[in-house]
């Protein structure tokens, strides 16, 4: 039984891998195993963090450690664990499949959190829909601002006090 641990650990190893995500929990024993290699290992990952990493970094999630092929193998630039407030992030940075980005949201409460989520979603959701399509439709007082640009450049050419009439 401890042969076959083993020798998962080891194809885990051989693959040059220096980041070994599992969905399943990785038990003590092969986390010091990877650490005395230099090597950093998490469990539990979840499976839409899963398949983001996997995208980004080029990688492909296998379903055994047996014949690991090299193309299964992802890369980023720099790989970093944070303390962020009471949690730990992995950051991969680099990544040369990434298309996107991860913005942690902290607040004093859950409210200011949800509040500060719906204002990032509505500012993503603006830029997206300008970028899909170029036509823009005045909004939020431009008309107004556009008319009284015109009547201060109309009041600057009269003289004096009438200016202000």
């Amino acid at each position: 039984e401890w042969k076959i641990i083993y020798d998962k650990l080891d194809a885990c190893v051989k693959t040059g891998a220096k980041v070994i995500l599992s969905k399943l929990p990785i038990g003590d024993l092969a986390t010091q195993y990877f650490a005395d290699r230099s090597m950093f290992c998490a469990g539990r990952v979840a499976d839409d963090d899963m398949i983001r990493v996997a995208s980004a970094t080029g990688a492909s999630v296998q379903t055994s450690t047996h014949d690991i092929p090299a193309e299964a193998i992802g890369t980023c630039s720099l790989f970093e664990e944070k303390q962020v407030g009471g949690e730990r992030f992995n950051f991969f940075t680099g990544c040369p499949e990434s298309k996107t980005s991860t913005v942690i949201l902290r607040g004093g409460s859950e409210q200011f959190v949800e509040e500060a989520h719906r204002s990032l979603h509505d500012a993503l959701m603006v830029v997206k829909r300008s970028l899909e399509n170029s036509n823009v439709v005045a909004g939020g007082g431009a008309i107004e601002m556009e008319l009284s640009r015109y009547i201060r450049a109309h009041a600057r050419t009269i003289e004096g006090k009438q200016q202000l009439i």
